[in-house]
Order: C-alpha cells, then structure tokens, then sequence
C-alpha cells in the first residue's frame, strides 16, 4: 500500500514538472470575423516578427498559447485584415479578447489596463487633431491665413500630446509599457 502511494506521489510530481511553466493563454471572440480565418500570435524577435502560434476562428472563438519568462507585448495578428494589435501578457495569465477588429476589449491583463490608461489620456487631443486634419483637408490652398492657423492648433495639440507622453512616461518608468512607447511613438 505505502509502496502504490508514494508511486502515485512520484507520478504526480513527474507531470507537475512536465507541464509548461510560464505558459499564457489568450482566448478571444471577435464578432465581424469569418469563421475559418487565420488569426497569429506574433512575438518581436532579433529578426522581425516570430510566429509563436496560430489558429483559426471557429464559431467566432479562437484560443492562442505561448510561452514567455516575463510580462511582456505579443501581437495578435489577422493578415488578411492587415490587423496587428499589441496585447500585454504575464506567464501564466489568460486574457480575454472580444469586440470587433475596430473596437477591441481586452481583460485579464494589468499591463495591458496600464496601456489602455496611457492610450485614454491622449484620445482626446489625437480626435482634435483628426478634426483639424480634416478641416486642413477642406480649405482652399489659397487660404494661407486658415492654413496657417490649422497648422498652429494642430502644433500645439501636438506638443501637448508629446509632453503628457513624456510625463506618462516618467511616472511609469517600472512599466513595460514604458519602453513599448518610446519604441513605438518616439523612434
């Protein structure tokens, strides 16, 4: 009897460490996707981008895996969309994805409620400055002085944006997200 339990204790332990530490699962629904189209889990590597698993949505539904040591920005990826979204993943975290490609909700993640935050603040400015794109597109070139003017709302909304980036920045240097923006945004 002693001898069965502690073959069943060893047994046990053997598929404990067998099992993939640092493991993270990101399960999604996406409710303007075919069935059948392929959706990525990309990774940023020494030479591009690294394919670390794929699978087709089935029912709306899809389930991607992966392995990483620390909290860290994989892609989630439909080509045929030209859709390459940015998703902050821990070991051992399952995060939830649903919405449409234009209007993503992505729970499960501290990190990638911390990117949601930072993206939040300047949301704002950035729709003032599409408004203002916009009227530039509108008015006659031979209008200088509105051209001008356009141009000098759109320069400071944008010096506003870059100093509450540059002060985002700052107050979260302990973040991954930090180094995700300056390599995104400001390279």
């Amino acid at each position: 009897m002693k001898k069965s339990f502690f073959g069943v204790i060893i047994l046990l332990c053997l598929l404990a460490a067998c099992a993939p530490k640092d493991q993270f699962t990101i399960n999604g629904t996406f409710e303007n996707v075919e069935d059948s189209t392929l959706v990525y889990l990309m990774i940023r590597g020494e030479k591009g981008f690294d394919k670390m698993d794929s699978c087709f949505i089935t029912n709306s539904n899809f389930t991607l895996k992966g392995q990483i040591e620390q909290t860290q920005v994989v892609y989630l990826t439909i080509r045929e969309f030209r859709f390459n979204y940015p998703i902050f993943v821990s070991p051992d975290a399952a995060v939830s994805i649903s919405g449409t490609l234009d209007n993503v909700e992505i729970t499960g993640s501290a990190t990638q409620d911390e990117f949601k935050d930072y993206k939040n603040s300047l949301v704002d400015f950035q729709n003032q400055q599409q408004e203002l794109y916009g009227q530039y597109q509108q008015t006659p070139k031979d209008d200088t002085i509105q051209l001008q003017a356009i141009e000098e709302k759109y320069n400071t909304l944008d010096s506003i944006i870059n100093g509450k980036r540059n002060e985002w920045i700052q107050l979260h240097s302990n973040s991954v997200v930090a180094p995700y923006i300056v390599m995104t945004e400001l390279v």
